[in-house]
C-alpha cells in the first residue's frame, strides 16, 4: 500500500476545558473518510483531552493521496469543532 500522505501541524488550546479532540479528513475529489495515524513527523497528535488553558501541538497525518484535503477537528464523540481545507 502507498503510504504516501498529510501531513499538518496543529496547535489545540482549551479555554474552557476538559476539552476530548480527534481527527478525521476527506479529499475534497471523494468522499472517503480517513483517521489520524502516527506520521514521519513526530510528536504525533492523534486524540486526547485538555483540561482548562491547557495547548497541546503536534503532527496530524493521514495517508490520502496529493489533493485538496479537509481536515476536522473533533470532539471524540464526532462533533465537528472546525475544518481547515489544505491545498494538495
Amino acid at each position: 500500500m502507498d503510504r504516501r500522505g498529510l501531513s499538518v501541524s496543529v496547535r489545540i488550546t482549551a479555554d474552557n476545558g476538559p476539552l476530548t479532540y480527534a481527527f478525521l479528513a476527506f479529499s475534497n475529489q471523494g468522499a472517503d473518510v480517513v483517521d489520524a495515524e502516527a506520521g514521519p513527523d513526530q510528536p504525533a497528535l492523534l486524540r486526547g483531552t485538555l483540561r482548562d488553558d491547557q495547548t497541546v501541538q503536534g503532527w496530524v497525518y493521514f495517508v490520502t493521496p496529493k489533493a485538496d484535503t479537509t481536515v476536522i477537528l473533533t470532539t471524540m464523540g464526532g462533533k465537528q469543532m472546525s475544518a481547515l481545507v489544505v491545498k494538495g
